[in-house]
């Protein structure tokens, strides 16, 4: 069921609105989030000084639209440590729109433990 009522069906976006997702029962997304409000997600994580704050930004872009997994893949190419790229890819695995290719997020992670670990987390979803 879509409850989107902002997409039309020819497949129109609206690039300045904050609110271009749908979330069904499921968790799968309406459509992924504009390359212009992504690109203006990228710039405000990039701008936070402290790894920590990047990722509270980046959770709240993540809560408040859709993603696909090359998004979220640029979004954690913004942080520094592997342990908050992690944390981001599992935070962000229910909010992905096409979880078919999440397995493009392995190519962010330094070490081959922390794709270990996301697929462990995957498979227990």
């Amino acid at each position: 069921v879509n409850t989107n009522t902002n997409a039309s069906s020819t497949g129109t976006t609206n690039t300045t609105s904050n609110t271009n997702t749908s979330i069904s029962a499921t968790g799968s997304c309406g459509f992924p989030m504009s390359t212009f409000n992504y690109d203006e997600a990228k710039k405000s994580i990039r701008t936070k000084e402290f790894e920590d704050t990047k990722m509270t930004v980046a959770k709240q872009v993540a809560d408040n639209n859709c993603l696909s997994a090359d998004q979220i893949k640029g979004i954690m190419a913004l942080f520094t440590h592997e342990s908050t790229k992690l944390g981001f890819a599992k935070y962000c695995y229910d909010k992905c729109y096409d979880k078919n290719n999440y397995y493009k997020i392995n190519d962010a992670f330094e070490f081959s433990s922390s794709t270990d670990e996301l697929n462990e987390y995957i498979k227990s979803r």
